[in-house]
């Protein structure tokens, strides 16, 4: 993309802006929802395909408008878009009745890794890459895996520790209430949204499983 005119459009307050154009909004819950006020201001009726796709930005990124982010103006989006051709039932279906046998079983090794803290407060759990290969899957197959942890009662923050490599691990997490997972993430270099964020640690996995759990407890207090 060198010498590209460049726009970039994103929600994530941690966003470095790059571009020629630099459109970010962390108010907004989704990009999708900024796309949709795009098409507006331009003038663009969206076709029914485009309308579904914008639907299905909103809906993922506000966990299907269970999560925080769900705001009126996320609610009033997705109901023009709905009227535009976009099928809710259908885009249900593919974001969150499609899975494999495959998956399920992999979700089951991972519910077997869940710890506590003390509190009760975080949960973590785990993924190795030996389950993953053996099941034939990528990383992209457990981005909701977190989903079960979090609907624990009392749980603050879910700590999802996904290996990568040779003691590298990537640190997925979801929050919900006042935790704020982005605040935890920038402390160990990563980033992302305030509910939803993560980061990269290095070292064996019994020395990162102890303290880093230990040292987000520490933030969120």
């Amino acid at each position: 993309l060198d010498g590209a005119f460049k726009i970039n459009i994103d929600h994530h307050h941690s966003n470095s802006p790059y571009a020629d154009i630099n459109w970010i909004d962390p108010a907004a819950p989704a990009v999708g929802e900024m796309v949709f006020d795009l098409r507006h201001a331009l003038g663009i009726r969206p076709t029914p395909e485009i309308a579904e796709n914008l639907y299905c930005a909103i809906a993922s990124d506000t966990g299907s408008f269970q999560f925080s982010n769900t705001t009126p103006r996320a609610l009033a989006a997705a109901t023009e878009l709905a009227r535009l051709g976009a099928n809710p039932t259908g885009v249900a279906e593919k974001l969150y009745f499609n899975n494999s046998p495959e998956k399920i079983l992999l979700l089951g090794r991972v519910l077997t890794t869940l710890t506590m803290n003390g509190r009760g407060t975080i949960a973590i759990i785990s993924m190795f890459k030996s389950d993953t290969e053996a099941l034939r899957l990528k990383e992209v197959d457990t981005e909701d895996m977190t989903t079960l942890a979090r609907s624990i009662k009392g749980v603050e923050m879910v700590m999802f520790f996904k290996e990568m490599a040779p003691e590298t691990f990537r640190v997925s997490l979801r929050s919900k209430g006042n935790a704020n997972a982005a605040l935890v993430a920038e402390h160990f270099g990563g980033g992302g949204h305030i509910h939803a964020s993560g980061f990269t640690v290095y070292g064996p996995y019994e020395r990162l499983i102890r303290e880093i759990p230990a040292t987000v407890e520490g933030l969120l207090d």
